[in-house]
């Protein structure tokens, strides 16, 4: 089980972070992909330094892809806070070809098992989506039938992780499907009490996961 974070701002957000950690969650994607990298430090170093490896920051694609200077701030920090991961949207750029070695395991993002099947060995993780509709885009569906589509793979060496409209209801059926993760969104931020959410998640993940 997986949380992404909001892309904007949440009231008392990193303070609910450090709770679901203390509760067990186990990874937490960083996507704020309009923060300015110095407000970036700033709310990582608000989240308790011992939960630090278990931020997997997204470095924007518009860095990834124009700002070699602010791409190296971004590999700095992840390796300062000894990240297990790092996740790009895309991998096609020069600056990853140039420093993928000098940063953690790389996580990105798919659309289909023919993406996932083609992925290079130097990505870990791959989230694949949208399965259900977004929660947090609104009309952001997929026509895919994604139990016909994992058959499909053939590429077993990637954790191929579920993203898109999944609530503690779907939590069975995406492990039935096949997929090796899922990620939480929209559920857990768009929830009145977001904690209360994610203790739902938690309860559903044992029942079906563990």
């Amino acid at each position: 089980m997986v949380v992404i974070t909001y892309p904007t701002p949440i009231e008392n957000e990193t303070s609910l972070i450090n709770k679901m950690f203390e509760k067990g969650l186990p990874l937490l994607h960083v996507r704020k992909p309009n923060m300015p990298f110095e407000e970036l430090v700033k709310w990582v170093n608000n989240i308790d330094n011992y939960y630090h490896p278990y931020l997997v920051i997204h470095i924007p694609t518009i860095v990834i892809n124009n700002n070699e200077h602010v791409f190296k701030q971004y590999k700095a920090l992840i390796n300062k806070i000894n990240s297990t991961y790092t996740h790009l949207s895309t991998t096609n750029c020069l600056y990853v070809n140039n420093y993928s070695v000098e940063l953690p395991k790389l996580s990105t993002s798919v659309h289909c098992i023919s993406e996932v099947n083609k992925l290079s060995t130097n990505i870990d993780r791959a989230f694949i989506s949208p399965i259900y509709p977004s929660i947090s885009k609104r009309g952001y569906v997929s026509t895919i039938d994604w139990t016909e589509e994992l058959k499909q793979r053939t590429n077993n060496r990637v954790t191929l992780v579920a993203l898109g409209g999944i609530t503690p209801f779907h939590i069975e059926s995406i492990h039935t499907m096949g997929f090796d993760d899922y990620t939480l969104l929209g559920t857990i931020w768009e929830a009145e009490q977001p904690l209360k959410q994610f203790e739902l998640c938690q309860y559903y993940d044992q029942l079906h996961w563990q």
